[in-house]
């Protein structure tokens, strides 16, 4: 509270006739109080009072009056005229003298009824400074006497601006997306941190220029300075917390534990920042950034310094004596399957607020259509193994970054402060040659990573959230090349539908509701085989085959969409019912076998054997029955090596057929 010191004027200091003291004689020093504790606080208290009483005296003179009466006959006559004379005389001086009293006291009740008197504020309140304009700290008022006047002083208080410019931490460019900023005002009344309504008029509204700034909805902020300054008050003390309760679509919240969210929408789990009106910052604008945080609002009650949300949640915040490590590091691929990058790391920026972008990522198993489950070789599949297999990943549209500036993501395009690429993708080219370093363009149908089955799964992760369709590539596959980058054509070569030869012409692959119906590798056959019938007519077969070894290709595009849910969560991931990895609980788990399961048939062989009678010699001879053989794999003879294998060999039968696996 102030303290005032109150001193009268030295003028006037006399008055006609007399003069005059005041009492008490010395200064008075006051100190200010009066606030109720309720949420009237603000609206009462501040008063303090003086008074003082004036005195003065007068005294007037007057001269003697001289006279004579007379003759009289006698002494008793003559005494009387004398007594009467004297009378008369005596009451025409006392009247005078009256009179002139009379006229000094109201000469004196003139002059003092309007003395000056000076206050001074000798201890300004903290969060306030001496206010040097009208009704300010220093004053000379004019006191009436016998009243009782109020007179306002007035206080500068303490004062900033706070905002906040928001970026993506990959790319550096403002996001577009809108987030969502609540501020705490902290409040004596209830000891507690309470939310935007009631006496906390702050709140934090988007700007033109796509900034954040904390707006001062009083109704005594009348100006645009006034709307965007925060004030020191005795009620709030000078304190606010301010925290993004929501952040923009596409991105991870601002959490205290990035691995172990909180509440999305709300405060409950979010890093914090703490700010404090001070003499130091008195008058500035504060652009808050990451590297600012020091502050952290629990899930729940923990006890401890109090908030209360605008949810009406009252939760703990812990507010730190300086600001914490700002970094955050995530792992971005807890499956451990994927190629490439495994983690990311953002840093603090003076006076800029980062946002993550949430991952997507997708995980493919393969499964032997006939036992419908993995499979490594054996007796029922003979050497037929799942693992090896080839799939693909493409842009199933456009992919735009989610910052909403940087258009089509470009890898190429997004580096870190040493112009490094921040993410890179690996693929199978057309040679066969791995490449771990690739550089995608997002474009619709291009290329964006290949991986293989291993352990009967595999994963492609680090993904921008968006439509990927994954394909199985046959042995016989060649991506073409659009733009410098491997992308589906969207058409097809024609073939010939008996000999299955290439005819020249190209169509379009079907499609329907923007997805391609037709396997977008369709007549890049790995292998014609050709063969007579028993009639002596060639047939020929296509085939597509895996590059799991004993398997053919899985025809199906497999259509995908991480999407985002909401900022709760760094990877929407989407995989198969029995996947059983181990994830962090930043993780959202889709499980989908229908989009994420691929079943491979294994490749299977027909042998026809004929049994004749030897002593015709000739391969149409007499035919035999009942005739038994027993078939080997190869693979399984202890001489192996030795053994005679003789590719494409084909035998004929019209009585004895089997099927072999590969």
């Amino acid at each position: 509270m102030p303290r005032l010191k109150s001193s009268l004027s030295p003028n006037p200091a006399t008055i006609d006739g007399g003069s005059w003291s005041i009492s008490p004689a010395g200064v008075q020093t006051v100190t200010t109080s009066g606030h109720t504790n309720d949420d009237n606080y603000q609206n009462n208290g501040g008063a303090a009072s003086a008074s003082w009483s004036v005195h003065y005296t007068v005294s007037k003179t007057v001269d003697g009056r001289s006279g004579s009466v007379g003759p009289y006959t006698t002494k008793e006559a003559a005494d009387a005229a004398a007594n009467s004379e004297r009378d008369s005389a005596v009451a025409a001086i006392q009247a005078e003298a009256q009179s002139a009293v009379n006229n000094a006291i109201a000469s004196a009740q003139a002059q003092l009824a309007s003395l000056q008197f000076r206050y001074d504020e000798v201890t300004v309140p903290y969060g306030f400074e001496s206010y040097w304009g009208s009704n300010g700290s220093h004053q000379t008022i004019t006191v009436p006497a016998n009243s009782n006047n109020a007179y306002e002083m007035r206080n500068a208080e303490w004062s900033l601006q706070i905002n906040v410019k928001k970026t993506d931490s990959e790319t550096g460019n403002q996001i577009a997306g809108d987030a969502r900023y609540e501020i705490y005002q902290w409040d004596v009344v209830t000891g507690k941190y309470q939310p935007t309504g009631g006496y906390n008029t702050y709140s934090v509204q988007r700007q033109g220029d796509g900034t954040y700034a904390v707006i001062n909805n009083a109704a005594y902020a009348t100006n645009d300075m006034m709307r965007h300054t925060l004030y020191y008050t005795q009620r709030n003390e000078g304190r606010f917390i301010l925290v993004e309760t929501k952040a923009p679509a596409g991105y991870f919240g601002d959490w205290t534990d990035v691995d172990h969210p909180g509440s999305a929408g709300t405060p409950l789990g979010k890093r914090a920042y703490y700010v404090e009106i001070t003499a130091d910052n008195n008058n500035s604008v504060l652009w808050l950034g990451n590297g600012d945080y020091n502050a952290d609002i629990a899930t729940g009650d923990k006890g401890g310094t109090k908030l209360v949300t605008s949810g009406g949640v009252e939760t703990t915040v812990t507010i730190y004596d300086s600001s914490k490590d700002a970094s955050r590091s995530y792992t971005t691929d807890a499956s451990g399957k994927a190629a490439n990058e495994d983690g990311y790391t953002t840093t603090a920026a003076d006076g800029i607020m980062k946002n993550d972008r949430t991952l997507g990522e997708i995980s493919i198993s393969k499964v032997d259509l006939d036992a419908q489950r993995y499979v490594t070789g054996d007796a029922a599949h003979g050497n037929a193994v799942l693992d090896g297999a080839v799939y693909d990943l493409y842009a199933a549209e456009d992919i735009t970054h989610p910052d909403g500036v940087t258009g089509v993501v470009d890898y190429s395009k997004i580096v870190d402060a040493n112009g490094n690429p921040l993410w890179h993708t690996t693929i199978r080219d057309n040679s066969g040659q791995w490449i771990s370093d690739y550089l995608p363009v997002l474009k619709k149908d291009n290329l964006v990573a290949s991986a293989k089955i291993e352990d009967g799964w595999l994963t492609f992760s680090n993904l921008y959230l968006g439509k990927y369709y994954v394909v199985e590539r046959s042995t016989g596959t060649v991506i073409p090349l659009r733009e410098g980058a491997l992308a589906v054509s969207g058409t097809y070569l024609t073939v010939d539908s008996r000999t299955k030869a290439a005819t020249g012409q190209v169509a379009a692959l079907a499609a329907s509701n923007g997805q391609y119906t037709d396997w977008v590798y369709k007549n890049q056959f790995s292998t014609i085989s050709k063969s007579k019938a028993l009639d002596g007519t060639w047939t020929y077969d296509a085939y597509y085959l895996s590059y799991a070894p004993g398997y053919l290709c899985d025809e199906h595009n497999y259509y995908i969409t991480p999407s985002y849910a909401d900022e709760g969560w760094y990877v929407e991931k989407t995989t198969f019912a029995s996947d059983t990895a181990a994830y962090n609980g930043n993780y959202h788990i889709h499980k989908d076998s229908g989009l994420t399961e691929s079943q491979d048939q294994v490749a299977k062989g027909n042998v026809e054997i004929s049994k004749v009678i030897s002593s015709s010699g000739q391969s149409n001879g007499l035919e035999l029955e009942g005739a038994g053989f027993t078939f080997y794999l190869v693979s399984d003879l202890s001489k192996v090596e030795q053994f005679d294998q003789t590719p494409h060999r084909k035998l004929h039968t019209a009585k004895h057929s089997g099927c072999l696996y590969q």
